[in-house]
């Protein structure tokens, strides 16, 4: 814990008072659905790190969506039309290829 500071304290819009800052090295984090709790500084920020680790590998599987969805795409415009009575069948793998 490291020693109170003073400050300037924002109150309302364009006004400000003199306060401390008390516990400079607590933050309040948000877990979710309106809950909060008190972490260190240190452990607010490893928190965080996972969170984007998490929302980057979510980013990175929509983009393998995104670049498999536009394959089919190209795919369906260039390839031409079965005849009439013969059906295909169009199958996307997971590592991004695409097989008729």
């Amino acid at each position: 814990r490291q020693a109170p500071r003073e400050a300037m304290v924002p109150f309302g819009e364009g006004a400000f008072f003199v306060g401390e800052l008390v516990h400079t090295n607590e933050v309040m984090c948000h877990v979710g659905d309106r809950y909060y709790i008190h972490r260190t500084a240190p452990n607010a920020r490893r928190m965080l790190q996972r969170r984007i680790g998490e929302i980057d590998s979510k980013l990175e599987n929509l983009r393998k969506s995104v670049t498999m969805a536009k394959e089919a795409v190209r795919i369906a415009r260039t390839e031409p039309i079965l005849p009439r009575g013969k059906k295909g069948v169009i199958t996307l793998a997971d590592d991004g290829t695409v097989a008729i």
